[in-house]
């Protein structure tokens, strides 16, 4: 997970970059980007069904959605239909755990989903970016 610094200065170089767009690469960026972008209002909202894993589907994390959501039906199934109270008890507890980390850093996520939502939607209008040389080193172009 990167830091909040490191976030807002990849989105400043990728704002940079659409800025340096041609008008009609920009706009064509632009139309792309504002489909794309996730809100994090809304993944707060669908974190509180976590269970479901609509949050993580939100975001496109379709392994980590399907996963949740597996784990709800069996935990539902555990408790419906065997006399196995306890695990379906344990398997939310766990993913109650295992999400609780999503929900302190939901801000972190999803700024860094968007950055890379802005970096395929520039990839898509023609604009590579700084390519990279060996040893790490960035070209302008």
């Amino acid at each position: 997970m990167f830091s909040e610094k490191e976030l807002n200065l990849q989105e400043s170089e990728l704002r940079n970059r659409v800025r340096n767009l041609p008008d009609e690469q920009r706009k064509r960026y632009l139309e792309l980007e504002g489909r794309q972008l996730r809100s994090l209002s809304v993944y707060k909202r669908l974190n509180a069904l976590f269970f479901l894993g609509l949050n993580h589907f939100y975001l496109e994390r379709w392994l980590r959605g399907v996963i949740n959501l597996l784990a709800t039906a069996v935990a539902i199934y555990l408790y419906l239909f065997n006399d196995m109270r306890g695990y379906p008890v344990l398997i939310l507890l766990g993913m109650i755990f295992i999400e609780i980390p999503q929900t302190i850093n939901a801000r972190h996520l999803v700024h860094s989903v968007n950055n890379r939502i802005m970096e395929h939607c520039l990839a898509r209008v023609g604009d590579r970016g700084p390519t990279q040389r060996p040893g790490g080193l960035r070209d302008s172009n």
